[in-house]
């Protein structure tokens, strides 16, 4: 017997309480099989209590906490940033693009969400702990956690993860931690390229990698591959190998939303 998590392509989440089955999970960046087996004793106390939820009718506010919500464009608009230097090239500071409002600051443990499109847009939702801003809040309670392919509808991006800030609006350090997204290190090298595009002083943030990721992974991906419009193989390769040796690379354990 199994009971099935899925979000399917009306962006409803769905649990199948009494359906004997499986069922792939599309964010559009890749598909992955989330399934949990209940196939353990009766008397086994980590067995999941099916039978309650199957007599109850499986009561939808029951797993209303894992529900995700999908942006209107209007919702997502409120979210829209873009990226400035300081004065002094020292810092990346980031605003809000409805009103020029600084994305506030974060504590290390709780960074804001962020995503990174297809036309290198961005976007932030802020965390539940920090500081907050006036008209860029996020609804925790009546929307629980945001999520990465809730942000951007389930649309392909270039990147997701968490970003950390100070309290000028300048970004501390950007992670990779999407655990519906996955970036890769070709994430963190089209991130390096772009900002460096751009004239950014690239040791102005902390590139957090993840713990697994190194110099050796630039090296064994096949760039060629990549297709994606703006960017190249050789330019890619040469940013990875560079944001991996850079003094403010660092490597973080996961942060997975």
């Amino acid at each position: 017997m199994h009971i099935l998590c899925c979000v399917f392509a009306n962006k409803t989440l769905s649990y199948h309480c009494p359906i004997y089955s499986s069922c792939i999970k599309d964010f559009g960046a890749g598909k992955f099989l989330i399934e949990q087996n209940l196939e353990k004793d009766k008397h086994d106390p980590t067995r999941f209590k099916f039978q309650d939820y199957h007599q109850k009718g499986c009561i939808k506010e029951k797993f209303n906490e894992k529900t995700v919500h999908y942006f209107s464009e209007e919702e997502r608009k409120s979210h829209e940033v873009y990226i400035t230097p300081s004065e002094d090239n020292t810092k990346l500071i980031w605003r809000y693009v409805a009103d020029d409002e600084l994305v506030p600051s974060t504590y290390m443990d709780d960074p804001h969400l962020y995503m990174w499109d297809l036309n290198e847009q961005w976007y932030i939702v802020e965390d539940d702990s920090g500081a907050h801003s006036d008209h860029h809040g996020w609804d925790h309670e009546k929307y629980h956690a945001a999520k990465h392919t809730g942000l951007l509808d389930g649309l392909p991006a270039l990147s997701g993860g968490k970003a950390y800030f100070n309290e000028d609006g300048a970004v501390w350090g950007i992670n990779f931690s999407s655990g519906h997204y996955r970036p890769d290190i070709q994430a963190a090298a089209m991130m390096y390229q772009s900002f460096k595009d751009q004239g950014f002083n690239l040791t102005a943030t902390h590139w957090v990698g993840r713990t697994v990721w190194s110099e050796d992974d630039c090296y064994d991906i096949e760039w060629e591959k990549n297709r994606i419009k703006g960017f190249n193989a050789t330019t890619l390769k040469q940013s990875c190998i560079e944001v991996t040796n850079s003094p403010t690379w660092i490597l973080k354990d996961d942060v997975r939303v």
